[in-house]
């Protein structure tokens, strides 16, 4: 059976889990489980496939698995819980411990913590492979002071989060690599089905051009077949996703590849709402200096807003304008426990994302700008809004300044723009975002316009 089982591993309560491996063609295979006195059985296929699914109940710790196809395998300590995929680049694998380039603010106080035997951890090695794999072997690790301080800082608080507000185990199953494009993500049926070809996408590209030296994590499919493939069909409860850095090189093209992983990583687990929630980029000062992370965070709100499983947890006021690691990792990964608490265990009361612009009216002088929230209204941190910047028809921009409206509503106005057509707000790679809701979710940078940058 594939790594994913084993010891100490957390299976999603109250569903049906699937319990899969091979044995010998047509060999029997039976399943016995301690929460249910039903014995399941099936026959391995023709190649030595089989597949079984389980029905599991409401959290519990303590539990064991029994298969058996000739011999048998057990597993001990396994939980009924809720199992979450924490993927990306390097912002969802930075340790909570840190690493050379610096540590992880107020980690320790989570690592502290971490004695939480209901917690279980499972990391897999990075792995970049030119056909699916079916196994890429770990083991599952109980959470102390040690494995949690060598996990995710954004995926262990946001178990943590979900720990304490829930009650029940949560399992963490970590499959991130720094530095890695969304296309490595993607499978290549679904790279083809989207007509993404050699000609048309930046990492494809360059992957077809063997002079030109690509890092494993930018293969196309790579990842995908090393590091998701072996996960599927285990059965998940959704996934965090901290990504978008490597794209900014083709921003233009991120709104598809996104929604098309998204897409994708639902049809290989035959989960059409499995939720995502996404991180959305950190300002920094890209070399570049193009603003091409403006529009990977625009087109993270555009996937989000499109799908009613997908949310995205700002973090504009979360950036270093000279380091792309920022060490701010804590509320990311509460932010993300916040949005997953609201929308998908229905908690009421909780935000369900950060303010969106929605529409503009010209009064005159000064632009009236709509969101899409809660309610409750905006506040800023600070005497002027940060990045806010007003353009007329010549299309240059000025900046500007803002006040919210007891409607939660924001009047925008320069003095150098008298007829104003459009406005924007951090939309640059740098930028302290300094514009808030009332309840502490910042909102996204955007702009009204669709001109070129």
């Amino acid at each position: 059976m594939p790594a994913i089982f084993g010891d100490n591993m957390v299976l999603q309560r109250n569903s049906e889990v699937a319990i899969y491996g091979s044995a010998k063609p047509k060999e029997r295979v039976s399943v016995q489980v301690t929460w249910d006195k039903e014995s399941y059985r099936t026959r391995a296929d023709e190649n030595g496939k089989w597949r079984i699914d389980i029905k599991t109940g409401d959290a519990s710790t303590g539990e064991w698995v029994k298969v058996t196809a000739g011999e048998s395998l057990e597993f001990k300590n396994v939980c009924l819980g809720e199992v979450w995929i924490c993927s990306g680049q390097s912002n969802m694998a930075r340790l909570l411990r840190g690493r050379g380039n610096g540590p992880i603010e107020n980690g320790f106080s989570v690592i502290k913590d971490a004695n939480r035997p209901d917690i279980r951890l499972y990391t897999l090695p990075p792995v970049s492979e030119p056909i699916p794999q079916a196994d890429n072997p770990s083991e599952w690790l109980v959470s102390d002071h040690e494995t949690a301080a060598a996990f995710s800082a954004v995926g262990y608080v946001f178990g943590k989060e979900l720990n304490d507000y829930l009650g029940v185990p949560i399992g963490l199953i970590l499959n991130a690599w720094g530095g890695s494009s969304v296309e490595a993500w993607i499978s290549k049926g679904k790279l083809q089905m989207m007509g993404i070809t050699e000609q048309n996408n930046y990492y494809l590209g360059r992957s077809a051009d063997r002079s030109v030296k690509t890092n494993p994590q930018h293969e196309p499919a790579a990842l995908f077949n090393g590091m998701l493939h072996p996960l599927i069909p285990f059965t998940v409860k959704g996934v965090i996703w901290y990504q978008g850095e490597a794209n900014t090189v083709d921003a233009a093209s991120y709104a598809q590849l996104l929604g098309g992983m998204i897409a994708d990583w639902r049809a290989s687990w035959g989960i059409q709402k499995l939720p995502f929630y996404i991180v959305q980029l950190a300002p920094y000062t890209y070399p570049t200096g193009r603003d091409n992370s403006a529009l990977v965070r625009e087109a993270q709100v555009q996937v989000s807003e499109a799908d009613p499983y997908v949310s995205t947890a700002v973090i504009l006021d979360l950036g270093l304008e000279k380091d792309i690691h920022p060490p701010f990792k804590i509320p990311v990964g509460e932010r993300l426990a916040v949005l997953a608490l609201a929308n998908t265990y229905g908690i009421k009361g909780f935000p369900k994302g950060s303010p969106v612009y929605q529409s503009m009216q010209v009064e005159k002088s000064q632009v009236r700008l709509r969101f899409n929230y809660d309610g409750g209204g905006l506040f800023v941190k600070g005497d002027e809004i940060n990045g806010l910047e007003v353009a007329g028809s010549d299309r240059v921009f000025h900046p500007a300044t803002g006040n919210a409206t007891g409607q939660g509503d924001l009047l925008v106005s320069s003095e150098a723009v008298v007829a104003p057509v459009a406005v924007r707000y951090g939309f640059t790679d740098w930028v302290q975002g300094n514009l808030f809701s009332i309840n502490g979710f910042p909102v996204s940078s955007f702009r009204t316009d669709d001109w070129d940058q």
